[in-house]
């Protein structure tokens, strides 16, 4: 017999949609100062990303538009989160809850509650999942709890998951954070600036626990960063921002030390970053 042939559509590499696809948004605040001018950028599954730049150069109001707590100017714009518009011609969709439920945030200044426990803090990423009222009652299915404390044994927040969330160091609470994202189950993670406040040593952990994430489960993620030497180390990508332009976007070893006096100017000739 011969040999069967195969079908054209089996000879053909799947096509990868990106999970974030951004196209041309600009935002100008109300004293008539552009923070983005049309930026675009698509973020593909299973990416780590760092995105760059100096202080006001844009890095946080482009992931708050990204996780929809932002609307884009009238005139133009459009993002969409896994093939689906988040927010088109200066607004957001008004089912973004079902969009942002798949997007973790992870802040630095960690938004824990301090009188909530870890574990507790830890749940209340499932409200988002699930869409149950009871998680604002801090009322959680047994399921839930596994979950949980799964993602704090991931995290190595477990032995404190009875604690207070204030009784814990900067680090640590960083950690529940992500373990917070983890129970909320998160497709895609925007973290901003999550180390800027920590010791070198928490904040090298903290991103060593991103980049196993990021691997074992193929999260996609977009970290803001202002320490050049984490970003290469720990991220593919660079993506480097300067007065709300995207002026590098390409892999890690092609960020040389010129495109970073290109980023920060004087401060990285002073070897301030």
């Amino acid at each position: 017999m011969g040999a069967v042939a195969m079908q054209p559509d089996a000879m053909q590499t799947a096509v990868m949609h990106p999970d974030i696809s951004i196209r041309s948004i600009s935002k100008t605040f109300g004293n008539n100062r552009p923070v983005l001018n049309g930026i675009s950028l698509e973020v593909t599954p299973g990416e780590m990303v760092a995105l760059i730049g100096s202080s006001g150069s844009g890095k946080t109001t482009l992931l708050r538009h990204i996780a929809g707590l932002t609307a884009v100017d009238a005139d133009g714009g459009e993002i969409e989160v896994r093939d689906h518009v988040l927010q088109k011609g200066g607004k957001v969709i008004r089912d973004r809850g079902k969009l942002r439920a798949r997007i973790g945030l992870v802040f630095q200044q960690h938004n824990l509650i301090d009188r909530y426990s870890v574990l507790t803090n830890t749940l209340l990423g499932a409200i988002g999942r699930t869409h149950c009222l009871g998680g604002w009652l801090c009322r959680f299915n047994r399921e839930d709890q596994e979950i949980a404390r799964n993602a704090l044994s991931r995290v190595g927040m477990l032995e404190h998951a009875d604690r207070r969330a204030d009784q814990l160091s900067g680090g640590q609470q960083q950690r529940v954070a992500i373990a917070r994202t983890l129970t909320q189950q998160a497709s895609i993670i925007l973290a901003d600036e999550p180390i800027a406040s920590l010791d070198p040593a928490s904040a090298e952990r903290v991103m060593r626990t991103l980049s196993e994430i990021n691997a074992v489960d193929k999260v996609t993620m977009v970290i803001s960063l202002h320490q050049i030497d984490f970003a290469l180390r720990y991220c593919q990508r660079v993506v480097a921002m300067k007065q709300g332009h995207i002026i590098f976007d390409g892999p890690r070893d092609q960020f040389t030390r010129h495109k970073i006096v290109d980023v920060y100017g004087s401060d990285a000739e002073m070897g301030r970053v």
